[in-house]
């Protein structure tokens, strides 16, 4: 369930704030939860990946009845994918505020981390009839992050 997405993106949370990594958090849309570190622009897609990959196998030991890296959708059974896979040249992610294709119109909504501590969080909290009026009143997230460009620590 949704629920244990948010507990898997928070415990994410908690090693990128260990390494010092400023970051934030939207909804995919959908069912899933999408991280967005801003890096120097430097790095290959396989350092980013290998990267996320290093910092996944805690997460997968922390959460291991709930997580897991199998691609296959038959051998992961009802655990909840880490994609790390998907940062790579071609990968697509819908980007912050799209609207996606669901019954809902749900959008692709950025969040605070504490936001992450909403009960209430569910993959259609946020849709095209209350999404103007979250960034009137919250304003745009990712702003913030525009120009910031971290180097990926040494682990």
């Amino acid at each position: 369930g949704f629920k244990e997405v948010v507990r898997l993106t928070k415990t994410y949370g908690v090693i990128l704030q260990e390494l010092k990594l400023k970051a934030y958090v939207k909804t995919s849309g959908a069912t899933g939860m999408h991280i967005c570190i801003p890096l120097n622009p430097i790095y290959t897609f396989a350092e980013v990946r290998d990267f996320l990959a290093k910092i996944s196998r805690p997460v997968l030991e922390i959460c291991s009845e709930i997580a897991t890296m199998e691609r296959i959708i038959k051998k992961r059974g009802d655990k909840i994918l880490l994609d790390v896979l998907q940062n790579g040249a071609g990968k697509t992610l819908p980007p912050p505020y799209s609207l996606r294709a669901t019954p809902t119109a749900t959008v692709s909504t950025p969040l605070h981390w504490e936001e992450l501590d909403d009960d209430t969080q569910s993959p259609d909290r946020f849709n095209i009839m209350n999404i103007f009026e979250r960034i009137e009143k919250i304003g745009d997230i990712t702003g913030q992050f525009q120009n910031l460009k971290q180097p990926l620590p040494s682990l």
